[in-house]
């Protein structure tokens, strides 16, 4: 089960997943939570894990998913950044924090004023969340940009 929790900002989309979250935990379910927030850099302490390194970070950076999905589509061009479905397992370990069953995704922050666009965030998380197979008691909470 992929649950996506959005809406505006300051509305309440961390809190929720992280009692989402913990919830589910508590009734026997593997949790993998997708910081897909670019802004918000709370989350990982409201469910009690460190900050694990950015996907965004591992794919590349922003420049380098700019230039594989949207400079690429563009031209009519197919071009994930995942070419094979991946499994919670399958996350790169720097990539992940977990404690038990909780495990946490963060796809990328803005880390500075003027740092320019977030859509590469946007589609990093799109094409990682085609591309992630679940099993039985796993459930996947997107956290999401406002």
């Amino acid at each position: 089960m992929k649950i996506l929790v959005c809406g505006k900002g300051g509305s309440g989309k961390s809190t929720i997943v992280a009692l989402l979250a913990k919830n589910l935990l508590n009734k026997g379910y593997r949790l993998l939570v997708i910081d897909a927030d670019e802004s918000n850099y709370g989350l990982n302490a409201q469910l009690g894990l460190s900050v694990p390194k950015e996907l965004l970070d591992r794919v590349g950076g922003k420049k380098a998913v700019l230039e594989k999905i949207f400079i690429a589509r563009g031209k009519g061009e197919k071009a994930p950044l995942f070419t094979q479905d991946c499994r919670i397992d399958d996350i790169p370990a720097e990539c992940i924090s977990n404690k038990d069953n909780l495990y946490l995704l963060q796809v990328g922050k803005v880390k500075h004023y003027g740092e320019g666009c977030a859509c590469p965030m946007g589609g990093l998380s799109r094409d990682f969340l085609k591309h992630l197979q679940l099993e039985a008691k796993d459930v996947a909470i997107i956290d999401t940009e406002a």
